[in-house]
């Protein structure tokens, strides 16, 4: 995943080619970052969109797709420069394959801005003939319960080494609930993405008491918890590791 600048640079030359092309969608990852998505694992260099041309035509860093007739009529009658969310998700496996899909089609399903039928339904598209295997496991692995493209990416690390994994589970003990953990891996391994939050001042230091006294709930009631970050993502072999060790120590 980019950063938020790069990011920003990506969205305004997708804006600043439509605005040029008024005839013209955004298509595939372009379309995700005019919908609002999350972008990960895809090539920022390259622009894809959706036009009425017979023939799709790749130049460097611009691929035009024939657009589906469906599509243009739907430009015509909304504000959208874009391919609905559907067809940007599934269209955005076939070619960036099923990680980019799945943070995108995750968020998309959590902010109920697309269904699990829609997806299924765009993988008819022509343009998702090649590569719609990528597609088909994409909308598989998808999962409305994700908060995060890093929860997301964390549970295909999980999901790839064969692990049982729950999303978004509440955990209770004597006292009531304890709260809700990203993940319990088995029965009883916590697994928690942590997102950037800043512990600086009154309202930072009560939210990591808060924190504390939570994790320290988990463990008492028998759980293991294992925190992740950004950084540890890009190590899957090494995470995979911990959680096993994880559920290994309460075997």
């Amino acid at each position: 995943m980019g950063g938020g600048a790069t990011l920003e640079r990506y969205a305004l030359t997708v804006r600043g080619l439509l605005l040029a092309h008024p005839t013209w969608l955004a298509s595939h990852h372009a379309a995700l970052a005019e919908h609002g998505l999350p972008l990960h694992d895809v090539d920022l260099g390259v622009v894809d969109v959706a036009a009425p041309v017979r023939a799709s035509k790749i130049r460097p860093g611009l691929h035009v797709h024939a657009a589906d007739p469906s599509h243009l009529e739907l430009a015509r009658s909304t504000s959208a420069r874009a391919v609905p969310v559907a067809a940007a998700c599934v269209l955005t496996a076939t070619a960036s394959g099923v990680e980019a899909a799945v943070v995108a089609m995750d968020a998309a399903l959590h902010r109920r801005i697309t269904t699990t039928e829609r997806l299924t339904e765009a993988l008819s598209l022509p343009g998702a003939r090649f590569g719609i295997g990528l597609a088909r496991a994409a909308i598989t692995h998808a999962d409305p319960l994700a908060e995060s493209p890093g929860e997301s990416r964390t549970r295909l690390i999980l999901l790839g080494a064969g692990l049982v994994v729950r999303s978004q589970v509440t955990i209770t003990d004597a006292r009531g609930d304890i709260g809700r953990v990203d993940f319990l891996v088995g029965t009883d391994v916590v697994v928690e993405f942590d997102r950037l939050v800043k512990y600086d001042g009154a309202d930072g230091k009560l939210a990591l008491a808060r924190e504390k006294a939570r994790e320290d709930r988990l463990r008492e009631a028998g759980f293991r918890v294992v925190r992740l970050t950004w950084a540890d993502l890009r190590h899957p072999d090494r995470v995979v590791a911990t959680v096993r060790r994880a559920l290994a120590a309460g075997a």
